[in-house]
C-alpha cells in the first residue's frame, strides 16, 4: 500500500539517462590545462616545479589538460618570442597528462603554449634561463 515498485528495466533507463546527460555536460566545459616547469617528472608529475633553470639543464614542462578527449593538443616552445618546436600531444582522456622537454637549454625569455586542435590557446607558462 503506497509502495510502488520499479521495474529493473527503467531503473537501467534512467541510470542510463543520467550517465547520458553528465557526460554531455562534461562535453560542453570548455577545454582548460594545468602548466608546470621542472627539471623532472616522476610518476606523471612534474617535481619541484620552478621558472628559473640554467643554461643546460633540461627543462621539462608538464601539462593537465582536461576536456579534449581524442583530440590534439601542441606545445609550442618559444624563445624571446619566436617559435623554436612545436610538439602535439594526442590526448586520450578526459583528464590528460603528458610533458615535453628541451634539453640543453640557451639563455633566454622561455614560453611554452598549449594549444587545441583548432589553434585556439588553452594556456600559457614562462620561465627564465640564465
Amino acid at each position: 500500500m503506497g509502495v510502488r515498485k520499479v521495474a529493473t528495466g527503467s531503473k537501467l533507463a534512467l541510470a542510463f539517462c543520467m550517465v547520458a546527460a553528465l557526460a554531455g555536460t562534461q562535453a560542453l566545459a570548455d577545454p582548460s590545462v594545468e602548466l608546470k616547469a621542472a627539471k623532472s617528472i616522476v610518476k606523471h608529475e612534474a617535481v619541484d616545479p620552478q621558472t628559473e633553470f640554467a643554461v643546460g639543464d633540461t627543462v621539462f614542462v608538464w601539462s593537465k589538460i582536461l576536456g579534449l578527449k581524442d583530440k590534439i593538443a601542441t606545445h609550442v616552445w618559444k624563445k624571446d618570442g619566436k617559435v623554436v618546436w612545436r610538439m602535439d600531444h594526442t590526448v586520450k582522456n578526459g583528464s590528460y597528462r603528458t610533458y615535453s622537454k628541451r634539453r640543453s637549454i640557451k639563455a633566454g625569455t622561455w614560453s611554452v603554449e598549449v594549444l587545441d586542435d583548432t589553434g585556439k590557446s588553452l594556456g600559457e607558462l614562462s620561465f627564465t634561463v640564465k
